[in-house]
């Protein structure tokens, strides 16, 4: 018995189900063209560099928010 839940979920898809599938895709992909959205990661980024920045802060570590830039992005600091 395969307990595999991406092989076996614990649902089912009926046709009807499916036929809506690809008209979610179209209505998604239409709401982020048509509205500007995009999947820019940069604003993520950012916050995560500065939450990097203050968990180090509070350890004690003196590396400044763009050392901590340098660091991700593979360059040394000193």
């Amino acid at each position: 018995m395969n307990n595999n839940p991406l092989q076996n979920p614990p649902y089912t898809i009926t046709p009807k189900a499916a036929d809506f599938l690809p008209k979610i895709v179209e209505s998604a992909t239409k709401l982020e063209l048509g509205t500007g959205l995009s999947r820019d990661t940069k604003p993520h980024g950012e916050t995560r560099m500065k939450a990097i920045h203050s968990s180090l802060a509070i350890v004690g570590n003196g590396l400044s928010l763009d050392d901590v830039k340098a660091v991700i992005d593979g360059r040394l600091v000193s």
